[in-house]
């Protein structure tokens, strides 16, 4: 009887543990993740780029062993205004690159340097196409 109270016992702490520990998980999970406005903009005209459709790769930092290595954590479509809203860990360093046709730009972002709701201009150069 005194042994099957002791194992009820720590069942019941163990359960009481892993459903604290699950839990803070789940709160603390978008805690970090903040939502930035990206702009692809003409670097020759200072104008978004409207109608283009350009490509968004969003790289977060990860673990590694020599050098540093940002894994890629989505791939977005700009939409016709030239305007992408998304979502992003704001606690990790975060490298934005947009390409297009025959374009180009890209951006590094430090750890906690972005906030919520901030608009993200990226200037778009020509590359040269070698071709031709």
């Amino acid at each position: 009887m005194r042994l099957l109270i002791l194992k009820l016992l720590f069942l019941s702490i163990f359960c009481l543990f892993a459903y604290t520990l699950i839990n803070e998980f789940i709160k603390n999970r978008d805690i970090n993740f903040i939502a930035i406005e990206i702009r692809s903009i003409d670097k020759s005209t200072n104008k978004t780029r409207v109608n283009k459709f350009d490509s968004v790769l969003i790289r977060t930092e990860s673990l590694g062993y020599w050098v540093k290595t940002f894994k890629l954590t989505g791939r977005y479509r700009i939409d016709s205004t030239g305007i992408i809203k998304i979502r992003v860990n704001s606690k990790k360093i975060n490298f934005i690159n947009l390409y297009g046709e025959d374009v180009q730009g890209s951006d590094y972002f430090p750890s906690s340097t972005l906030s919520n709701k901030q608009v993200i201009n990226i200037f778009m150069k020509d590359t040269p196409n070698y071709n031709e």
